[in-house]
């Protein structure tokens, strides 16, 4: 898990800007969803949770198998 206290983020609203001048971060939007896609290949779960002005928590949970590939108890 990941977490900070810095600004947060918002959730998506349905029309996204279009002045640029609002845009302080320069970010091409695929970070999360990568983490979410290799998560999945392994079988795991990606949670993402933020607040505006509390921060943000990032938690990527896999499960461990053991040497014949069945789930660890």
């Amino acid at each position: 898990m990941v977490r900070d206290n810095g600004r947060g983020m918002a959730r998506p609203s349905a029309t996204p800007v279009s002045r640029p001048a609002l845009r302080t971060v320069v970010s091409t939007g695929t970070g999360l969803s990568a983490m979410r896609e290799r998560g999945h290949l392994l079988n795991g779960h990606l949670t993402v949770g933020s607040t505006p002005g509390e921060g943000t928590r990032v938690s990527l949970l896999i499960p461990r198998h053991t040497r014949r590939g069945s789930r660890a108890t």
